[in-house]
């Protein structure tokens, strides 16, 4: 479970490279800066239409879950 800015920027690092994507590749695919992945990569806060831009260049998405029910 990624519960914050820097595990996230981890995750979606891993999935670029899974997929054989150079930061420059992540970035003409989802319309942004290369400068703009590497911000995400490192744990820096970006507009959400980016973040989301950037998942779905990646084939992936959000899901949101309760964290009360999964403590459980």
């Amino acid at each position: 479970m990624l519960l914050s800015s820097q595990d996230l920027g981890a995750a979606l690092r891993a999935k670029r490279r899974a997929a054989g994507l150079t930061q420059a590749d992540l970035a003409q695919r989802a319309g942004c800066r290369r400068q703009t992945i590497v911000a995400i990569e490192a744990g820096h806060s970006v507009q959400s239409h980016v973040l989301v831009a950037v998942l779905a260049a990646l084939e992936q998405g959000l899901l949101l879950v309760d964290l009360e029910s999964t403590a459980q």
